[in-house]
């Protein structure tokens, strides 16, 4: 069965200042550790990397969301998910290749290899293709999309899908090279 469906990129370019207040390493990170998947993928954490000094190396941001909106009931989200946030990452990718000095930052974990090699304490077999996503850097994704893209993350509730699924990520812009 075809799942019809509506996609719709919405994009803001900020500051790095601007995503201080959406910046909870602490709950966010914990939320993290919850996951099933904690310290597998190379993109996730524990890791050394702090945000928001990450973020700061950048003169700007391009927060973009990508709003699928489904045209009928289904009875999963992570197989529509999945989907999505690799064409966001996709997205991402290609706004980035015009811009020099920057960082692409997907929704969820990295998929840059099949299998990532942090699952047998291995180093990353291709640095280069290497994501972070927000959440894995301590930023609260519900509280950009909503109030910097003007676009609530909704949740399904009880067993019903809501009226649309969003993934975040960002294209940071400019390294500033000291």
């Amino acid at each position: 069965m075809m799942i019809e469906m509506k996609m719709d990129y919405i994009r803001k370019i900020v500051t790095p200042e601007t995503l201080a207040p959406y910046y909870l390493p602490e709950t966010i990170l914990g939320y993290c550790a919850q996951c099933k998947d904690y310290g597998l993928f190379w993109g996730c954490p524990p890791h050394e990397i702090d945000g928001m000094t990450l973020v700061c190396g950048f003169k700007s941001v391009e927060i973009v969301g990508l709003k699928v909106t489904l045209e009928q009931e289904i009875e999963s989200f992570e197989g529509i998910y999945q989907s999505a946030r690799r064409t966001l990452g996709g997205y991402l990718d290609r706004l980035a290749s015009n811009v020099e000095r920057r960082q692409v930052l997907i929704a969820g974990n990295c998929y840059g290899c099949e299998v990532c090699s942090r699952k047998t304490q291995q180093p990353c077999k291709k640095p280069e293709a290497l994501r972070f996503s927000l959440e894995s850097l301590g930023f609260d994704v519900s509280g950009i999309s909503e109030n910097v893209l003007n676009l609530p993350i909704l949740w399904p509730e009880d067993g019903s899908t809501p009226d649309y699924l969003v993934c975040v990520g960002a294209v940071l812009q400019g390294a500033i090279v000291e």
